[in-house]
């Protein structure tokens, strides 16, 4: 097996013509160079030098191999730069914006995974209502959007990231506070409670209404609130049941009283992975854009999210993707 460094050397010799020249130039006793190119001559079983008191000239097999030493080294040289280029720490700011639902489960995976990877990554995270998200994006405001809403119209690559249900949420009477999670309630059951959901247009009121109306049932609905921190809370305390995804409910999911279950029809949501389609991404945001996908995949195979199915589908391009 040839050796880079005693290639190098080699190289040496025959620009320098003289090993004692050579030697001075590597840093090198002359005896240790000698040596080396004894070894070489073995290793490859032919004479690479004429010697002369006039120092060295190399036969035809030294020139063959000078020929070849010099195309090694150069490759060998280019590899490293490709191998440092791809590994060296990247740096720069990237904003993210979520829903907070999505931020309490995301946000800290995301920071550990930046922060081990890519530690000169500065991560700006960011809770927003999915409905603004689209703006923040074309604005400039934020790199990359996860959101629920459907962002139509040219000016984004999208990625479904995954499929999440929705549940039932209630703080039950204490007759109640056995019932089995997996039970599953139907809406026309739903439709019995007084409800808390989020207002138009959020994209989880405008699933929960068609559905209601293709059950042919009218919802209750007494009060109307943007945030899923806000209606856990408002549902934990007795002012009305609500249906959110497990990505909202999980902290509370053991509290005492409260019941998660099931719906049928099932309702379910897609989660959207957003970037602009009309300006270049940094390279931080590059990184951070194909480890986030990876992130949902891990949650899912931890059973960390209940109701959840990634979803891989190719990035699509200023597409309807409703």
């Amino acid at each position: 097996m040839l050796n880079l460094r005693a290639l190098h050397n080699f190289i040496k010799i025959v620009e320098f013509g003289s090993i004692s020249r050579a030697a001075d130039h590597l840093h090198l006793a002359q005896p240790a160079l000698s040596n080396q190119l004894a070894v070489l001559e073995t290793d490859l079983g032919a004479k690479l030098f004429n010697r002369s008191s006039q120092g060295v000239q190399p036969t035809e097999a030294g020139m063959i191999l000078y020929r070849h030493a010099q195309a090694l080294l150069a490759h060998a040289e280019e590899a490293c730069k490709q191998v440092k280029a791809a590994t060296s720490s990247l740096s720069g700011t990237v904003s993210i914006g979520m829903p907070g639902s999505i931020l309490e489960f995301l946000g800290v995976p995301l920071l550990k995974r930046l922060r081990r990877e890519f530690p000169d990554i500065r991560p700006n995270i960011s809770a927003n209502q999915s409905t603004y998200l689209g703006e923040l994006l074309m604005n400039e405001r934020i790199d990359i959007a996860i959101t629920y809403e459907n962002l139509n119209g040219k000016g984004f690559n999208s990625k479904l990231l995954a499929v999440e249900e929705l549940y039932f949420v209630v703080l039950g009477e204490p007759s109640e506070r056995q019932l089995n999670d997996e039970k599953h309630i139907s809406l026309k059951e739903v439709a019995e409670y007084p409800l808390l959901l989020p207002a138009h247009p959020y994209i989880g009121r405008i699933l929960i209404e068609e559905a209601a109306a293709r059950a042919g049932v009218k919802l209750n609905v007494i009060s109307e609130i943007n945030t899923a921190g806000a209606l856990r809370e408002a549902a934990a305390a007795g002012l009305g049941a609500t249906i959110l995804a497990w990505s909202g409910i999980a902290q509370y999911s053991s509290r005492d009283g409260i019941i998660i279950r099931p719906i049928t029809p099932s309702l379910k949501r897609r989660i959207w992975f957003y970037v602009s389609d009309l300006l270049p991404l940094s390279s931080a945001a590059k990184a951070t854009a194909l480890i986030i996908p990876s992130l949902f995949d891990e949650l899912a195979a931890a059973h960390a999210w209940r109701g959840f199915t990634p979803s891989r589908p190719e990035v699509r391009s200023g597409e309807d993707t409703r």
